[in-house]
């Protein structure tokens, strides 16, 4: 089968608040992984810290650099041609994906859960940093 995985990853999406606030999430998700290696895609500006792994971590951590651009809008067609060759490439058990603010959380997850990725990926949480801190 063309080398991506038949069973849809768990994906967790994060977004706004703090970088070391999602940060800390992604690595959460990462530890509370069932056996098999993640993915996580991290979106950062430059003025960002980068984003590390604990050691422990990184032996079964992938680690790979979203676009800048809006996955939902202005980078759709980028960001799909990426993950669908990083799925292949890292074969993940599970996906936690850091956006940046500004991005549209809630069009992108729904972007996510469209016909486009079903067989691709599984949209399990959705955390929005600024909404969970009011």
């Amino acid at each position: 089968m063309n080398g991506i995985p038949h069973v849809p990853v768990p994906t967790l999406i994060v977004g706004n608040g703090d970088p070391a606030a999602r940060a800390a999430l992604l690595v959460d998700a990462v530890r509370a992984t069932a056996p098999g290696k993640s993915l996580v895609l991290t979106g950062r500006f430059a003025a960002d810290p980068p984003f590390e792994l604990p050691p422990g971590l990184a032996p079964v951590t992938e680690v790979r650099r979203a676009s800048s651009a809006c996955a939902c809008c202005v980078g759709a067609v980028m960001f799909r041609v990426a993950l669908v060759r990083w799925l292949r490439e890292v074969r993940p058990a599970t996906l936690a994906i850091e956006l940046l603010p500004g991005w549209h959380i809630e069009g992108f997850a729904a972007m996510l859960r469209g016909e486009a990725y079903a067989a691709l990926v599984r949209v399990e949480r959705v955390l929005d940093l600024d909404v969970a801190s009011r």
